[in-house]
């Protein structure tokens, strides 16, 4: 058997990945701080709490958020109003 092409070239699986979580990252990053004084007619509400060191969120169409944990647990909520996670993925001994 000869050589196989894979499927998606490794430059471009790492292409779709910077343009997918460099941005999201950078908006939280740059996301404005709880101490920040909020304009008039705004209220600041913590939309998810209780997670150690948030690096990335994503939203699926059924209402799930993904949020994944710098150290690499990545949790899944039910709906913004779940308190409770599960863990959807441990990446701990990869990280």
């Amino acid at each position: 058997m000869g050589f196989r092409r894979p499927l998606f070239p490794r430059k471009a699986s790492r292409a779709v990945a910077a343009g997918v979580i460099v941005p999201l990252t950078v908006a939280l990053a740059t996301a404005v701080p709880a101490a920040a004084a909020v304009p008039t007619g705004f209220t600041d509400t913590v939309a998810i709490g209780g997670l150690s060191s948030p690096t990335a969120a994503a939203f699926a169409p059924d209402g799930k958020v993904f949020v994944a944990e710098k150290s690499g647990l990545v949790k899944v909520f039910d709906s913004l109003s779940d308190s409770t996670p599960a863990v959807f993925a441990d990446l701990r001994t990869q990280t």
